[in-house]
């Protein structure tokens, strides 16, 4: 797990914890009865590494991750009722909001992370669907702030390269990192389990 995680520069112990739990948490969900919390990968500059880490974190449970922008706007709310009803319907394991910019707010997400079933119309008829809630969410940022609803349902991972050119890095052990999580990702599964 050292080697893996190694060159992220996680702000704290704490934050590389955080990091682990995310990465165990599909491997262990249905054993957690009821809602499971967002976790939020943050970082004060762009390149820090934030989305590479939610991607390979994720890979690991499910190959063929993918990532969705974050709504905006005023019928942001709307839109994001329509997202989550979408990932929970499609039986995903994990839903990943990337490159969040300035302030997450939606009271549907905060809903749905401390939900156990998610309700939703069908579309295009009046019927209603009780969905049963296992999705491990994700979201990152630069320097992302959280409305006062969602700041209680977050689990922070922090990265800080501490240098304005993270991108210039030349101490990366592991250059092609999503590459080496598919080669290795036997190895990773049986460490997890």
């Amino acid at each position: 797990m050292d080697e893996w995680l190694g060159d992220f520069p996680f702000k704290t112990k704490s934050d590389k914890a955080n990091a682990l739990a995310l990465f165990l948490l599909p491997f262990c969900r249905e054993l957690i009865k009821g809602p499971t919390p967002l976790h939020v990968i943050s970082a004060p500059i762009q390149a820090s590494g934030k989305s590479l880490l939610a991607r390979i974190l994720a890979k690991v449970y499910f190959p063929d991750i993918s990532a969705s922008a974050a709504p905006k706007g005023m019928d942001g709310d709307d839109e994001w009722r329509k997202i989550i009803a979408s990932t929970l319907l499609h039986g995903k394991s994990h839903a990943l909001f990337d490159n969040i910019t300035g302030k997450l707010s939606s009271a549907a997400l905060a809903g749905v992370i401390t939900s156990k079933y998610w309700g939703t119309r069908k579309l295009g008829t009046s019927d209603w669907d009780d969905i049963e809630n296992k999705i491990v969410w994700i979201a990152t940022g630069n320097n992302m702030q959280l409305d006062s609803d969602l700041s209680r349902r977050v689990l922070e991972i922090r990265i800080d390269p501490n240098r304005s050119d993270p991108e210039k890095r030349t101490d990366i052990r592991i250059k092609k990192l999503e590459m080496w999580t598919t080669k290795n990702r036997g190895q990773l599964i049986t460490a997890a389990l």
